[in-house]
């Protein structure tokens, strides 16, 4: 008996078969090839090896030569596949150990049995993200040991707190761009913030100690006093020169240095308002230089007044680090704890970094959980009441053909 077409797939039409030959075409698809790999199948990927018969060696035309050249040709894939499959291509530094990496990736093939190419990649790369995962908190742990291996050295002051410091010495010394009236200054510019930022700390005062000394070494010498003295007289004392005009104690001192010689007082403050910025609404730009303390009556009394507000800050300062050193004795054993936390924009973009590997990480053990689960959901193809059905893909064989279920 003959029949003029037979459907045995969709979109496959077999004409002229007989009913032998069609018994034997639904007996092979009764049992349809495999469409996943089994375990040599993936040992082989894994490995890289090839099924190509080595016997026979590929012909090298003009053509293929040309393909390798511009990059398209078979021998430039299988070099792309033969450098990732190589086992030095796995993610790990010069003081990592690539065995440790691969053993972990078994281990997890054997436990998770992957059954396809794409589970196999997904289970490969949930091993590499934890590994990453691991080499972060090992960089963190190392770089918060550093700190606190670092905080626990207290014979000598850390190389952050001398930038601090001369940082704001330069600040306070600064006579550009700084100050009242300019667009670009702020409160952390005045020289009383800074004063009281350096007297903050051990390091600060004994750097303001060291400047005062040179201020009493020049005036010891009977040395020539010019800007630079009378910029760092005025600085250390945390205040602005053209505050002279409405505070006595400091009128009274441009007064004394005006008693030297030369009116080194006047000049300084005339050259401080002329300098200010235009539009500056403090309302100096025209006042001139006044007295409004009694100045001293000659150079010894001017030497005399200039000596005793250096001594009487030096005082002042040289009690200050003493109760630095007692309040760092007694927060000795809480040092390590606070060099512990590290809250540098640097650190916390190696903490978004772990946030951001670790959300990787469960995306792709989430992937992995939706393919296992959609492979255990299908059904293999059964034949009932000479019917033939796939409940999953949605398609019926009937005398008919093939036809696709209702609602699908």
């Amino acid at each position: 008996m003959k029949i003029d077409a037979t459907e045995t797939n969709a979109g496959q039409i077999v004409f002229g078969k007989s009913i032998d030959q069609r018994e034997q075409t639904l007996t092979a698809e009764e049992n349809p090839p495999r469409l996943f790999l089994g375990r040599p199948q993936l040992e082989n990927l894994h490995h890289g090896h090839r099924s190509t018969n080595r016997s026979q060696p590929t012909q090298c035309t003009e053509e293929h030569r040309a393909q390798d050249r511009q990059g398209k040709g078979p021998r430039k894939a299988q070099r792309h596949q033969t450098r990732h499959d190589r086992p030095d291509h796995l993610p790990v530094l010069p003081q990592e150990d690539p065995k440790g990496l691969e053993d972990l990736t078994q281990q997890a093939i054997t436990v998770m049995k992957p059954c396809n190419p794409l589970e196999l990649d997904l289970v490969r790369r949930a091993v590499r993200l934890s590994w990453a995962l691991d080499r972060a908190e090992w960089v963190e742990t190392a770089h918060l040991s550093h700190r606190v291996r670092m905080a626990a050295r207290t014979e000598t002051v850390s190389a952050r707190e001398l930038r601090k410091v001369h940082d704001l010495g330069s600040k306070l010394f600064s006579d550009f761009g700084t100050g009242p009236g300019y667009p670009k200054s702020s409160a952390d510019d005045e020289p009383a913030v800074i004063v009281r930022r350096l007297e903050e700390s051990a390091e600060g005062c004994r750097w303001m100690l060291a400047r005062w000394a040179e201020l009493l070494n020049v005036l010891d010498r009977k040395a020539a006093w010019r800007d630079p003295e009378m910029v760092r007289f005025v600085g250390l004392q945390d205040k602005c020169s053209i505050e002279a005009h409405f505070d006595p104690e400091l009128n009274s001192l441009f007064h004394a240095f005006d008693a030297l010689g030369h009116r080194v007082g006047h000049k300084f403050w005339k050259d401080s308002r002329d300098g200010m910025p235009v539009g500056y609404r403090g309302g100096f730009q025209f006042v001139p230089y006044r007295e409004i303390a009694p100045p001293p009556s000659d150079e010894t009394a001017a030497l005399t007044l200039i000596r005793s507000v250096i001594e009487q800050h030096v005082g002042r300062l040289k009690e200050l680090p003493a109760e630095h050193e007692e309040i760092e004795a007694d927060e000795a054993a809480e040092r390590c704890d606070r060099e512990a936390l590290d809250c540098s924009p640097a650190f916390e973009r190696h903490r978004r970094y772990q946030s951001a590997r670790h959300r990787e990480l469960l995306r792709t053990l989430e992937a992995y959980r939706k393919m296992r689960n959609a492979e255990c959901g299908m059904r293999i193809t059964r034949m009932t009441n000479g019917k033939w059905q796939m409940a999953n893909a949605g398609w019926r064989m009937t005398q008919a053909g093939w036809r696709m279920i209702e609602g699908r």
